[in-house]
């Protein structure tokens, strides 16, 4: 059976993450990954400042980031988590964030992810989890779902003009 493990983006992994870079690129998706502009360094030296929540810009959080691998280590996506929430991201964003690469999406791959997050946040003894979906986003819902995710309400995000589902799931 296939082993997956999540890592914080790191140097040795520079090839692969380009890989992952590319397939979204190739796919038309040209806002992933957010703050990557071509140069992996540059990139890294984000996540960290990111991850530390020292001068960040005006709206955003302290986020870490997180690529899920397999045994043979390749990156099958991105997860993010935000401890803390402002008011865009309880509608936009949540504490969870994911994207799977686009030619590994309907393996399985975010329901997996999402499941190793919860347990790594679980023994971190968070208890509260926030997730937040473009309410047509029928596969990013079912992952939600799948990992104990319960409907909280449907709200109106003034900044995308979409309506957004937001879950609980309870740790």
């Amino acid at each position: 059976m296939e082993n997956y493990r999540l890592i914080e983006p790191c140097g040795s992994f520079e090839k692969e993450f380009e890989r992952m870079a590319n397939d979204f690129k190739e796919h038309g998706e040209l806002d992933y990954p957010k703050y990557y502009y071509g140069n992996f360094d540059e990139f890294l030296n984000e996540i960290k400042i990111l991850k530390s929540g020292i001068n960040l810009p005006e709206g955003y959080v302290a986020t870490v980031t997180y690529w899920m691998v397999n045994s043979n280590n390749e990156i099958l996506g991105s997860i993010r988590y935000r401890e803390k929430l402002n008011e865009d991201t309880k509608i936009n964003g949540g504490h969870i964030g994911y994207d799977i690469s686009p030619s590994k999406r309907k393996l399985g791959y975010g329901k997996i992810m999402l499941k190793l997050l919860l347990e790594k946040l679980k023994e971190e003894k968070v208890s509260n989890i926030l997730l937040t979906v473009v309410q047509d986003n029928l596969a990013s819902i079912k992952i939600i779902e799948s990992n104990g995710g319960v409907l909280r309400d449907t709200v109106f995000s003034s900044s995308s003009k979409e309506y957004m589902k937001r879950y609980w799931i309870c740790l």
